[in-house]
């Protein structure tokens, strides 16, 4: 079998004054080499949180040395599992909501017109079993039917995203109200995050050059797409050059 080569990928910036810094990744691969296993490390606190409503969840397990094993399972995928240190993520998650709009539409659609119909008829005086009472009943019934999906469907996002990449780490994602179920999970979580950053301080350009590798790492791993992992590299270049 052929063996692939490797290379270090180096990254130049010139700082105030005309001084040059390097970030670089050494041993780079190319096409074809399969990521570095990541070491055993223990578990301290677990945690499973049920996610999407398709069944999926995701398993937490902070590690020794500050570090975060992440276990995501979907139905009819494979089990995406990898660690990643806590160093390098922001303590504070970022919360997001998603609607389905097109159900919120339709409840608040047959919601205006039922309440418009009801109101018409019952100024004009029209009995219980008249047109209007009726199609404004049944407009209401949908909007009520409409409105239930509209709850069901709505989810709600944790993420821990990286310092400077900005790129998402871990990602939770359940129905309306898992942000609150799982507020405890990450407050634990952040209070690791900062224990992280003083067990291991470093300076600001060589925080850089471990969260670029960090980041190059979870890519190879398939953690980022090419798109993420392509977007926070060059965020994390643009703070190197600061």
């Amino acid at each position: 079998m052929k063996a692939h080569a490797k290379s270090a990928r180096r990254f130049e910036f010139v700082a105030a004054g005309g001084h040059v810094d390097n970030i670089v990744l050494a041993g780079e691969p190319d096409i074809g080499v399969a990521p570095i296993p990541e070491p055993h490390r223990n578990a301290v606190h677990s945690y499973s949180l049920p996610c999407r409503p398709n069944g999926s969840f995701t398993a937490l397990s902070i590690l020794e040395g500050h570090y975060l094993g992440v276990c995501s399972l979907e139905p009819r995928k494979e089990p995406l599992k990898y660690q990643f240190d806590l160093r390098f993520a922001e303590p504070t998650p970022v919360r997001s909501r998603r609607l389905p709009w097109f159900w919120l539409l339709v409840a608040a659609g047959f919601g205006a017109f039922g309440y418009g119909a009801l109101t018409a008829a019952m100024s004009a005086g029209n009995s219980p079993q008249s047109s209007g009472m009726v199609g404004g009943l049944v407009a209401m019934a949908i909007s009520i039917v409409a409105l239930y999906v509209t709850l069901r469907r709505t989810t709600e996002s944790l993420q821990l995203r990286s310092v400077h990449g900005h790129a998402a780490f871990v990602s939770v994602t359940g129905d309306l109200g898992s942000a609150r179920r799982y507020k405890k999970v990450f407050a634990v979580l952040s209070r690791n995050i900062n224990a992280a950053k003083l067990a291991r301080p470093q300076e600001h350009p060589q925080f850089l050059r471990d969260e670029m590798r960090e980041h190059f790492r979870l890519h190879q791993l398939g953690v980022l797409t090419d798109k993420e992992y392509e977007a926070s590299k060059a965020r994390i270049l643009a703070a190197h050059s600061q």
